[in-house]
């Protein structure tokens, strides 16, 4: 690896290594490269700890890409941390959801062929029309894209005609997810944000550990 194999435009960000930097560019631009790169120049150049730096990616294809160049550049930097969004909420979360109620470290990650078949259940077990299920899952899924719990989601949708059928669907399924020790994929993230705003000593763990964060 080498900074030579850098366009003028993408050696500006790899060595600039203090502070925030935003690098917007196209598919196929090299954006892999320049954060190999700038990730490779911050261990070998600056001498920071690879157990320091985050990266994350948002695919597994570009993780493990990312990983052999870095590790082919640096070949002591086992320890780096580079991983999916998911994947990174999944470790930290085994590492520490214990601290919150009704979960362990031992929790299985539901599929969506998982979550499809209890939100089924619940619907009908509550008497709505099975045909609604795809009209809940819709709007769960919303509400935890936004990381918006059943009571925060209602606040803002109650003038929906359906917003307390709605509640009801998600709250006995995040209660089901809760009994069975289970997440889904969404709560992955939901549960990580919710970790570290009730738990800000786990927070400051994280913050401390990791000084240079690449997205």
């Amino acid at each position: 690896m080498s900074l030579n194999l850098l366009n003028e435009e993408q050696l500006k960000p790899a060595i600039d290594v203090n502070g925030a930097i935003l690098v917007t560019a196209g598919a196929g631009s090299g954006k892999t490269r320049l954060l190999t790169e700038r990730i490779s120049y911050l261990i070998n150049e600056c001498g920071v700890d690879p157990y320091n730096i985050l990266a994350i990616t948002f695919t597994n294809k570009a993780t493990n890409e990312m990983k052999e160049r870095i590790l082919l550049a640096c070949p002591n930097a086992n320890n780096i941390w580079i991983s999916t969004f998911h994947s990174m909420c999944a470790k930290i979360l085994r590492e520490n959801i214990s601290n919150l109620n009704g979960f362990n470290r031992y929790f299985t990650i539901y599929d969506t062929s998982d979550k499809d078949k209890i939100k089924k259940k619940i619907v009908t077990d509550l008497g709505f029309e099975s045909d609604k299920v795809k009209d809940f899952s819709s709007e769960i899924d919303r509400a935890k894209n936004l990381g918006f719990d059943p009571d925060e989601y209602y606040a803002i949708t109650e003038f929906k005609p359906n917003a307390a059928d709605v509640k009801k669907v998600y709250s006995e399924y995040q209660n089901q997810l809760k009994n069975n020790n289970a997440l889904d994929f969404d709560d992955l993230l939901t549960k990580t944000l919710e970790l570290f705003k009730l738990h800000p000593n786990v927070l400051k763990l994280y913050q401390h550990r990791f000084k240079y964060i690449h997205i």
